[in-house]
């Protein structure tokens, strides 16, 4: 017998979740264990009829052999039930939103997800599989959802949440029934608990957070203390709220928070309480309401997070005016760095404050030329880096301020905007390292985006707000180690020393090729020939760009300003790395919300006029995560890919490396050219079926390649983006070869490597012709990099397309090439010539090759034919010494 269990004191997430377990586990038994609310009591008085319920004296007398536990994670106490549901071993399923809070005992396993309500983790379920449901099944699974997400107003309701409550409407749930189950007044007895724990609340301020205390204690029983409580924090308005009641012996403590900072499961837990981070409960026996009281109140003391404050929120290295600059230079200066506002400042003293709206109208009225003491804003409420974030939210809509300076011993240290404050809900700014003032390191950029996804990275962004270089040189003196600084770029390298460095934690170090090589572009930033670590520490920067296109002109900034440069959103994250808010998330532009949608977007209008290589950037990202491109993004890219004339060649280049990198560039290559993208790297660039399917290719077969040739091998990493580059050239003539080469100023080895391809293409239609001797053969590919061998071998195609066939594959021409060809060597050497009386000079050299020809042709094998050759060289008119 399958059992289906809930915790006692079920509320509708529990009973729901049995009905939807029940419907997906066909035979299993939704029993009733316990008491139940009393809006559940009248809802199954009403329709327990159409539902699978059981109660434990209407099971059959079997065995339980398995549970499934929903909406809790211990099994409920049962008293005189024979088939022992407690007993060691017995395979137990639970599915609960709530955390794990311990370890599973043997025969237990686990199933959550991030939602607000176990209902939705099984709805979810019921609506992948189709299930079909009644509905008074659908109103009931409705009521559990809405029962938890506060009818899906709660913060932590989440997408799945709201998904699944309108499925449930297409399958006829009642919001008339659910609302007669969900707002149903407070009983008399519920009014009088009310009623006393509203004398006697008590809002706390513990560590800048607003908590609700209140307790009070009862002669009887009353049901359903969370309605109650619920009613009061709506009343207060608090960020976290504690009830306490007293029931005879029993104390109940029902506890809410609406803010990251303020934990209450974690609070509750020492007491056996239960529940998440914003909604728990705690049952006591026998303790004093007081002395809980008192516990609870040390309890908050020690648990509860420092509220975020103006230091941890505010931009640093605030820009400011002097009351003398024109309203000119002040707009100026608001458009170069983004700003709303500016402080003005006066021999170090802030005096006021001048706003985009004050200057748009005094320009507006042709004042451009007046100074901004004229127009500034007075009186604006200075605050300090310790103030909470609560009580600058008050001040700015007590003042109607859009932003307010912050002030340190006299010193303009900060300025803290409403955007600030804004986003300041959407994820916890970090604050300053302990020790070392004034400064706060963060994580930045790609590899926080690939933490969240769970994607490997090796590739450090370590971003200072304040000296970046004084940081490190800080952390040399501490913990040693050979610092490299760039004072210029705010830069500096810790070569971190050996003995910090666990064995087999340091990153592999990376090969010293020259920056422009194929598959080293992106090479980890970590390796250092002179130390196991070296980790690079940038000041935070904010950019201007004059004009489209241009190279920006970079400035020490904040790291709002720092991430607000960067391309997209999903890399404009950072993760804090102090030691008071080590691992918090900062998130000012949506980037979680965008990497969970999975979408590339940009961060405003103008980024792609701006750097017209992030319309690359955001295709390869695109295809890479197997993300979507933004729908405005996609136009933007459309509007901005011309700009792209306007780019460098080298800057494309590095765009086309990089792309070609990737593990499948042909998807990246395809997208490209949908996007009419491709042609602005070469105007006769294609992504083609052929293209894509020899890309796939050659990652399939370079393993053969490297079995049948060992001596003429391939590494995969360096190789392949070199393959993807001859490939994607492959169908193009030789002069429009050498014209790509020089659009993208492509140097070195691959500038080499696509030559050779480019001559290949006349050379082989002749060379390759009928019965073409293996001394032509040779001379094709002696000077031929691996890597276009490898793709004349297994394309087996001459490019250039010739008009007629050849009839000795390419494939085979190469084989013969690097199995025997390119090996073979002749014996005599200029010390032989000399015993034949042959003095040294020009017919050395022609006697070699045309000895070395004759072998490759297979006329000469073994010494003593190399010997005879020489003899009839010798003796042969001066006019007859042909190549053999």
């Amino acid at each position: 017998m399958r059992l289906i269990l809930t915790h006692p004191n079920t509320d509708f997430d529990g009973l729901a979740s049995m009905l939807a377990a029940a419907r997906l586990y066909p035979g299993a038994i939704p029993v009733l264990v316990g008491a139940v609310n009393r809006n559940l009591r009248d809802f199954l008085a009403l329709y327990g009829d159409d539902l699978p319920f059981r109660k434990l004296d209407e099971l059959p007398d079997e065995d339980v052999d398995s549970v499934i536990l929903v909406d809790t994670q211990y099994l409920p106490a049962v008293e005189g039930f024979q088939s022992g549901i407690h007993r060691p071993g017995l395979p137990v399923e639970i599915i609960d939103h709530h955390p794990l809070d311990r370890e599973l005992p043997e025969g237990m396993s686990y199933t959550t997800e991030e939602v607000a309500s176990t209902t939705a983790i099984l709805v979810r379920q019921l609506m992948e599989k189709k299930v079909p449901l009644s509905p008074t099944e659908a109103t009931l699974l409705l009521l559990g959802i809405y029962e938890d997400t506060g009818s899906l107003t709660y913060i932590n309701t989440t997408s799945q949440d709201v998904r699944c409550a309108a499925w449930l409407l297409t399958q006829e749930a009642s919001l008339q029934v659910l609302n007669s189950f969900l707002n149903r007044p407070l009983t008399d007895k519920q009014r009088v608990l009310y009623e006393q724990l509203a004398r006697e609340a008590k809002i706390e301020d513990i560590h800048g957070h607003h908590v609700l205390i209140a307790a009070a204690q009862s002669p009887e029983y009353v049901e359903e203390v969370s309605t109650v409580a619920h009613r009061l924090n709506e009343f207060y308005d608090a960020e976290a709220s504690f009830v306490l009641v007293q029931m005879g012996h029993h104390l109940q403590v029902v506890a809410r928070s609406k803010s990251d900072y303020v934990d209450v499961a974690a609070i509750l837990r020492p007491w056996g309480g239960g529940g998440h981070n914003r909604a728990a409960a705690a049952l006591l026996k026998d303790r004093e309401l007081s002395l809980v009281s008192e516990t609870l109140r040390q309890a908050l003391r020690s648990q509860i997070r420092p509220a975020a404050t103006a230091s941890t929120i505010m931009t640093r290295q605030a820009r400011s005016v002097s009351p003398d600059t024109t309203i000119s230079e002040a707009a100026s200066l608001l458009v170069r760095y983004g700003h709303e506002g500016l402080p003005v400042v006066q021999d170090g003293r802030l005096i006021g404050i001048v706003t985009r709206r004050d200057l748009d109208r005094a320009i507006h009225h042709r004042l451009g030329n007046a100074a901004v003491r004229v127009y500034m804003t007075v009186n604006v409420p200075a605050i300090s880096p310790d103030l909470p974030v609560p009580r600058i939210m008050q001040l700015m809509m007590e003042h109607d301020a859009g932003q307010l300076p912050v002030v340190e011993n006299g010193q303009l240290v900060g300025i803290v905007t409403r955007t600030d404050v804004i986003k300041h809900w959407g994820g916890l700014p970090a604050g300053r390292s302990k020790g070392y003032p004034n400064l706060a390191l963060y994580l930045v950029g790609g590899i926080v985006r690939d933490l969240l996804l769970g994607i490997p990275n090796f590739d450090l962004d370590l971003v200072v707000e304040g000296d970046a270089i004084a940081l490190a040189r800080m952390l040399a003196a501490e913990l040693g180690g050979r610092i490299k600084a760039h004072e210029r770029f705010g830069t500096a390298k810790w070569l971190v020393p050996e003995a910090l460095v666990a064995p087999g934690e340091a990153p592999p170090r990376a090969p010293s090729h020259p920056r422009e090589k194929i598959g080293d572009v992106s090479q980890r930033r970590l390796a250092s020939s002179h130390a196991a670590l070296a980790i690079d520490f940038v000041t935070a920067r904010t950019e201007f760009y004059e004009h489209p296109a241009a190279l920006p002109e970079v400035e020490a900034g904040s790291l709002k300003q720092d991430l607000y440069r960067r391309d997209f959103t999903i890399n404009t994250m950072a993760i804090c790395l102090d030691r008071e808010r080590y691992g918090e998330l900062v998130d000012f532009y949506g980037g979680k919300k965008d990497l969970d949608r999975k979408l590339i977007r940009v961060l405003h209008s103008l980024s792609f006029v701006e750097d017209a290589t992030r319309i690359l950037r955001a295709v390869r990202l695109e295809q890479r995560l197997g993300f979507s491109i933004e729908k405005r993004t996609e136009e933007l890219m459309v509007d901005a890919r011309d700009l792209l004339e306007r780019v460098s060649g080298e800057r494309l280049r590095h765009e086309l490396y990089l792309s070609l990198q990737e593990e499948e560039p042909e998807k990246i290559l395809r997208r490209l050219d949908q996007c009419g993208l491709l042609a602005y790297l070469h105007r006769e660039l294609r992504y083609t079926d052929w293209l894509g399917s020899h890309c796939a290719q050659a990652r399939e077969k370079m393993a053969e390649w490297n079995e049948r040739f060992p001596r003429s091998a391939l590494a995969p990493q360096r190789s392949l983006p070199r393959v993807y580059l001859a490939l994607l050239v492959y169908p193009m003539r030789e002069d429009q070869i050498v014209d790509f080469i020089g659009r993208l100023k492509i140097t070195g080895e691959n500038g080499r490597l696509l030559r050779e391809l480019g001559q290949f293409s006349s050379e082989a239609r002749i060379t390759l012709q009928p019965e073409p001797s293996p001394a032509a053969i040779y001379e094709l590919y002696k000077k031929s990099p691996a890597e276009l061998l490898y793709v004349l071998w297994f394309t087996d195609e001459v490019p250039g397309k010739p008009e007629k066939p050849v009839p000795l594959a390419v494939s085979e021409s190469v084989e013969l090439f690097l199995h025997k060809l390119k090996w073979l060597k002749v014996q005599i050497n200029g010390e032989t010539l000399k015993g034949f009386g042959l003095r040294p000079g020009p017919a050395y050299g022609r006697l070699l090759t045309d000895l070395y020809q004759a072998k490759l042709n297979g006329k000469v094998e073994s010494l003593e034919d190399e010997m005879a050759f020489v003899r009839a060289w010798l003796a042969a008119p001066l006019a007859d010494r042909q190549p053999a």
